[in-house]
């Protein structure tokens, strides 16, 4: 039969009790959804002490991940089943004990727990000693797409359905896919740019803090000069926010839904924590923005929808791209251009053959 003795830092009549240690920390603690993270778990063992097992475990106590020696390090079964290929576990001597877990997502959020096992050899008795760290992931969806409903009485619907759609957007599928998740921003967005019942919703970002009023401002003003016109905006909170995004940089771009592109939010997540992992991106634009991701995603991997750019030297880019909507199959020669009916086909034809669109 073993003798366990947890190891605290109490003190006790004899004196300090002194015991084998852990300490686990990450490389770092601001953590969103796609982002990347190091645990590294150090040991310290005492004279006459012996590890016998190392683990790592959740807040539900499922091991994540074990090490009996440092060369038997590994992920369990159950991390593997939590994580698939997000999580990989090395050794390194001047370091410790590493977990890796990668594209991070809001629900792998926990409280992990490294266990260490050790025996005294003195007296063969066994302690355990554990270290807790909370892993924080922030929802990017949730916690950047903050919203604010501009009141227009051209929308006079739009409460009543947001109300509606709050109660029942999980009572078809459709909604889902999407985009919508229940919350209030989700909801405004589908509404605005699917189902066309309010205006699109002003983003509230702390890294745009100018935005709302901006927008302000431009409901009122947009008339006084041409440019603003010329570059797409009616006068519609839709239009001024598209221009504060792409042409003014004050208000921050959203994620676009479509059930057409049901991967594009997913990806968006995955690149703004990974878009340093592959010259590649860079090359082809992405500078960790939104938008740059956003672009890059609809015109070279094709998992996000595109958009209508908005340039004062491409005035009629916008007009021409809705006639085109509605009319690519009245000419063959669209179809042999590569026109298929889709936004993107259109902006590829309309750049590069009619050179009504900037490329």
């Amino acid at each position: 039969m073993r003798l366990f003795i947890i190891c605290t830092l109490m003190f006790f009549v004899i004196g300090k009790m002194k015991c084998a240690s852990l300490n686990v920390f990450a490389s770092k603690t601001d953590l969103k959804e796609g982002d990347n993270v190091t645990i590294t778990t150090q040991v310290i063992i005492l004279p006459g002490e012996e590890i016998t097992a190392i683990k790592w475990v959740n807040n539900q106590n499922i091991a994540l991940a074990s090490a009996l020696t440092s060369d038997l390090f590994a992920v369990l079964p159950n991390g593997k089943r939590i994580f698939d290929d997000r999580i990989s576990a090395s050794y390194q001597s001047s370091t410790g004990y590493l977990i890796n877990l990668t594209n991070l997502r809001a629900n792998d959020s926990m409280n992990l727990t490294g266990v260490l096992e050790y025996k005294k050899t003195t007296d063969k008795t066994y302690g355990e000693v554990y270290q807790s760290l909370f892993i924080n992931v922030k929802d990017y969806l949730k916690s950047t797409d903050n919203c604010k409903l501009q009141d227009d009485s051209n929308s006079p619907q739009c409460k009543a359905m947001i109300s509606w759609m709050q109660g029942n957007w999980q009572s078809d599928p459709f909604y889902k896919n999407n985009g919508l998740d229940g919350s209030l921003c989700s909801i405004l967005n589908y509404l605005s740019k699917v189902e066309k019942f309010c205006p699109c919703a002003v983003p509230i970002d702390s890294q745009y803090p100018e935005c709302p009023n901006k927008v302000s401002w431009m409901l009122g003003n947009w008339q006084s000069n041409p440019f603003y016109k010329n570059n797409g905006v009616d006068g519609s909170v839709c239009s001024i926010i598209t221009y504060l995004t792409k042409v003014e940089k004050f208000c921050p771009c959203t994620v676009p839904i479509s059930s057409q592109f049901p991967l594009c939010q997913n990806k968006v997540l995955w690149m703004l924590g990974n878009w340093q992992s592959n010259p590649f991106y860079k090359n082809h634009g992405v500078d960790g923005s939104v938008c740059s991701i956003i672009t890059y995603l609809s015109k070279v991997e094709k998992f996000c929808p595109c958009t209508v750019p908005i340039n004062s030297q491409f005035p009629f880019c916008q007009t021409k791209v809705s006639w085109m909507l509605g009319n690519w199959k009245s000419n063959p020669f669209y179809k042999d251009n590569g026109v298929d009916g889709s936004l993107c086909s259109i902006l590829n034809y309309l750049s590069k053959v009619e050179k009504w669109c900037p490329l």
